[in-house]
Order: C-alpha cells, then sequence, then structure tokens
C-alpha cells in the first residue's frame, strides 16, 4: 500500500469525485498549447474556465482572480487562481491577445466607474461589445450563437481508423 503524497499546496487529494466539466477546445489541445509559452496556458486555462466553465463565452476577471483565485461573496473559495505571477500575467494575457485567442475589453460605467476587464474568448475572429464596454468593437450577434468557426483541426478518424 502506498502513501498519498501530499502536494506542495498543502491540500491532500482525495480523488476526483464525480466530475463537473469545462470543455476545452480540441483546437486549443491540438494545435495551439505546444506554442503557447507556460504562462499563457495557465491563463488560457483560468479564462476557460471562468467561461466555458460557466456557458459562457466571456467574463470579467479581475486580475487579482488570475493571481490569488476567485472568492464568493459569502467566503467560499471557488478557484486558487492561474498559478502565475503579476509579471508573467502581464506578458501571458498580451501574448494571448496578439494571437487572438483572447480579446480584452476595458469596461468603464459613468456612475460607477472602473469595472473589471472583461475577457472574452475569440469565437468567431469578432470582439464582441459589453454593455460598458470602452474599446472599438461590433455589437454581439442577435440571432444566439455566431456561426462555428472553421477549424484546421482533421475530422476523427472513422470508427477503427488509425490518425497519421
Amino acid at each position: 500500500m502506498t502513501t498519498p503524497l501530499t502536494p506542495p499546496n498543502g491540500r491532500e487529494f482525495t480523488g476526483w469525485g464525480r466530475p463537473k466539466y469545462t470543455q476545452i477546445p480540441n483546437l486549443f489541445l491540438d494545435e495551439w498549447m505546444q506554442d503557447l509559452s507556460h504562462s499563457e496556458t495557465r491563463a488560457l486555462l483560468y479564462i476557460f474556465r471562468r467561461t466555458f466553465g460557466y456557458h459562457e463565452d466571456g467574463a470579467p476577471i479581475l486580475q487579482r482572480h488570475f493571481l490569488e483565485g476567485w472568492t464568493a461573496g459569502d467566503g467560499r473559495v471557488l478557484d486558487h487562481g492561474a498559478g502565475i505571477v503579476k509579471s508573467s500575467l502581464s506578458i501571458a494575457l498580451q501574448g494571448l491577445e496578439e494571437k487572438r485567442l483572447i480579446f480584452r475589453h476595458q469596461q468603464h460605467d459613468p456612475k460607477r466607474g472602473s469595472l473589471p476587464t472583461y475577457y472574452e474568448l475569440n469565437m468567431d475572429g469578432v470582439p464582441h461589445c459589453t454593455e460598458h464596454c470602452t474599446n472599438q468593437c461590433t455589437p454581439p450577434p442577435k440571432s444566439g450563437n455566431p456561426p462555428p468557426p472553421k477549424f484546421s483541426t482533421p475530422p476523427p478518424p472513422k470508427f477503427g481508423g488509425v490518425l497519421q
């Protein structure tokens, strides 16, 4: 019998339990992950969690959430952040934006002032406005979901097939 290891974060792993899912696009796994820096990968995975994990294409995310995690108003810890330092986070987000994997929207409300930056996953090649967006972007599509992008990932093999 082996003794369970206690990870450096001090939280003993007791098992996955029944999974609750955050979808990660195959295109990211197949064509982008290997070309991103460690910090870009962690930042993008955090954005996937905060968006796709809540069935959204974008979300307002504070810098401290990336760095320290997100806590609910009642004190429950919702996550522990992306696990990167501030200097790496800035470079990672800039890199993800330059690669057009994400769009960042600065937000401002006349009554409340500056609002958290809104991080939008690039779903269709076009940044979409938020209610308080200060960037130049287009309004979201009116007919529900935008058309799916054309991926360069090959289709899965037929049953019993082998990828070359």
